[in-house]
């Protein structure tokens, strides 16, 4: 259409717009989706950290009594 209408630079470009506009809402709303999970996933980290240091503590602590 855009090449009998000679105009086919500018449907190239107005399509080349829409797909990056796509792109970027998609990047986004990944971006958006991962940084929950990669909260979760640090929290687990520490959680697993800290519960590995107190654990020993309070075995250590049974074992006085």
């Amino acid at each position: 259409m855009g090449e009998e209408s000679g105009r086919l630079d500018q449907e190239l470009i107005r399509l080349a717009n829409s797909h990056e506009s796509e792109l970027d809402r998609r990047l986004r709303m990944l971006v958006a989706l991962a940084e929950p999970v990669m909260l979760f996933i640090m929290a687990g980290f520490v959680g697993t950290i800290i519960v590995g240091m107190l654990l020993p503590l309070f075995t250590l602590y049974d074992y006085i009594k």
